[in-house]
């Protein structure tokens, strides 16, 4: 397990109290601990002088392609419990919807009907 020295992004210091605060109440914070580095990572190339803006959240939580569900919803967990623990200890911090893991789901297959998948089935390919 890395240790907890390695951020360097504006939050920095509000990580590694975050990560420490966690394991201190006996929560191991391996999975999280990555997930807060790559966050810390995706910081240094956002303004940050007031606060977590909505920009750098929106980003950190933007579905890629390889994601599952489960994956975007622990995205949006850790996007807002460090909007949580920057607005409680004084900064400025864009708190997303918890549901919006939902509202940057991958698009949805459709289900043809019967008729429609005659339509193209039936269709003649262009050469």
């Amino acid at each position: 397990m890395k240790t907890n020295n390695g951020f360097h992004g504006p939050f920095a210091v509000y990580l590694r109290d975050y990560l420490a605060e966690k394991r201190a109440l006996g929560f191991k914070y391996v999975e999280q601990e990555r997930c807060l580095r790559e966050f810390d990572n995706l910081s240094l190339e956002y303004d940050c002088g007031n606060g977590l803006p909505k920009d750098l959240v929106m980003a950190y939580i933007e579905r890629k392609p390889h994601w599952s569900q489960s994956t975007q919803r622990h995205k949006v967990s850790i996007a807002r419990n460090i909007a949580v623990y920057l607005h409680n200890h004084g900064l400025p911090a864009f708190l997303c919807d918890e549901n919006a893991w939902r509202k940057v789901r991958a698009v949805s297959s459709h289900t043809f009907s019967h008729a429609g998948r005659w339509k193209i089935y039936s269709a003649k390919p262009t050469v």
